[in-house]
């Protein structure tokens, strides 16, 4: 890749911002316009909440976590909710981190938690050689965990940053027809053709699917007995392949490969994956939304695309939250328009203080 991505950080500092935190840089007037007006759509969009699942078990995943939510949050100008599938090591840091960003007034944010081991009981009879274990399964059950009147959420992997408005994901849900139940971005890798491990891939349409980041009709899923759809694949798949080795996304692909109607395909840039053999999502650095870390490295540079991304994963990951904490939602509430002016006005500066310094 071109070292031309890295030329922006050669302009002045009141002129370079980083592109991906939206500082405005323009003159004060101006932006302040800008940040005033920025938010145009109609109150029952802006205040959609947006539901967004996790599996997350042991400690560090955990933390993992908490990045991945600060790099929501920050984007954000709706309502969300994370539905966290825990164990106990997860819940007690997620639990108490919940705790102290509310006690820090952090609105239109909250959480609900669900047993990791239901969501085992219903996979772990499925053989598997992915390095996360039967975690790397549970999402399969997401249908049975989650409350049955939540009709759709976005899932997300412990090891994505966002790099936008999480809500321009939520918005394709409206271009899924009624048959298109599942959201995935293409494979990336070779891995579905045979270019990494012959003999052991599971079938898959093409390069396949990464499960990282989906979109997940529930209601849908549910009415087509999704349980029993992905069971009565694996079980005939396993007579060939006797284990998974990538868990669920070699389920979920051999689904698809039978049943190719369910799927709607989202754009790349929605999970540009950073593994060692991945291919290149085209487009510019600053079109990609959602990077994904899908190697069993993880946060390790083996290209100057994922050295850029770590660096901005790392900003995340020692973020204050406070800054986070003050940026208002508006949602349908009452505020006047100084109270909007000033508050947006303080963030832009404290946050371009931040990354200056």
């Amino acid at each position: 890749m071109s070292g031309n991505y890295f030329i922006v950080d050669k302009r002045p500092d009141q002129e370079k911002c980083l592109v991906y935190f939206n500082v405005a840089t323009r003159p004060d007037q101006e932006k302040c316009q800008v940040y005033f007006n920025v938010d145009k759509r109609p109150d029952q969009e802006k205040c959609q909440v947006i539901h967004i699942a996790h599996v997350c078990t042991g400690s560090n995943a955990a933390y993992d976590v908490i990045t991945v939510m600060k790099s929501v949050l920050f984007y954000r100008r709706n309502p969300i909710h994370f539905h966290v599938i825990s164990d106990n090591a997860s819940y007690n840091i997620l639990h108490q981190q919940f705790a102290t960003w509310k006690k820090g007034n952090l609105t239109e944010v909250s959480v609900s938690f669900y047993p990791a081991d239901k969501a085992k009981s219903y996979v772990s009879w499925i053989p598997n050689k992915h390095h996360s274990g039967v975690n790397g399964l549970m999402k399969l059950s997401l249908t049975e965990i989650l409350p049955q009147e939540l009709n759709k959420v976005i899932f997300l992997d412990t090891d994505v940053i966002c790099f936008a408005d999480i809500a321009g994901l939520w918005k394709l849900f409206k271009h899924m027809k009624e048959s298109m139940v599942l959201g995935l971005s293409e494979n990336l890798s070779g891995w579905y053709l045979g270019q990494i491990y012959e003999n052991e891939t599971w079938p898959a349409v093409d390069k396949g699917y990464n499960t990282g980041v989906m979109l997940l009709n529930l209601k849908e899923l549910r009415s087509i007995n999704w349980m029993n759809i992905w069971k009565i694949v694996t079980e005939k798949q396993l007579v060939n392949y006797t284990f998974t080795q990538l868990g669920d996304q070699d389920v979920i692909n051999a689904v698809i490969k039978e049943n190719q109607s369910l799927l709607y395909r989202i754009p790349c840039h929605w999970n540009v994956q950073l593994k060692q053999r991945s291919i290149e999502c085209p487009g510019e650095l600053t079109s990609y939304k959602i990077v994904h870390w899908n190697s069993r490295s993880k946060y390790t540079g083996s290209s100057k695309t994922a050295d850029f991304f770590l660096s901005l994963r790392e900003i995340f990951l020692r973020y204050n939250m406070i800054l986070i904490m003050k940026k208002t939602v508006l949602c349908n509430r009452t505020r006047t328009h100084q109270i909007q002016h000033t508050q947006r006005i303080q963030r832009i500066q404290r946050t371009h203080n931040e990354f200056k310094n």
